[in-house]
C-alpha cells in the first residue's frame, strides 16, 4: 500500500520510488546526507540523481503525513 501511494508522485518527476525517497530526505533537513548502500554502478547513478529532484512542499507534506496513514509491517528481508 505505501508503494502503491507513492508512486503517483514517482511519476510526477519521472523518477523512481528510490529517488523520490532520497529526494525526501534531503528535503528534511538542509545538512542531511543521506548515504544509500547499492550493488552496481547504475543503481549509484541512480541514487545520485535524487539530488536534482526539488520536491514541491505538497509532496514533502503528503510524505511526511505518510506514516500516520499507513502502517508499515514485517521484517526487512
Amino acid at each position: 500500500r505505501l508503494l502503491t501511494t507513492i508512486e503517483p508522485i514517482a511519476q510526477k518527476y519521472q523518477a523512481t520510488m528510490g529517488q523520490i525517497a532520497l529526494a525526501w530526505l534531503l528535503a528534511q533537513y538542509d545538512k542531511l546526507v543521506p548515504i544509500p548502500g547499492t550493488k552496481k554502478l547504475s543503481y549509484l547513478i541512480e541514487n545520485a540523481k535524487a539530488a536534482d529532484i526539488v520536491l514541491e512542499e505538497d509532496d514533502v507534506k503528503f510524505l511526511n503525513h505518510l506514516p500516520n496513514e499507513i502502517q508499515v509491517q514485517g521484517n526487512r528481508y
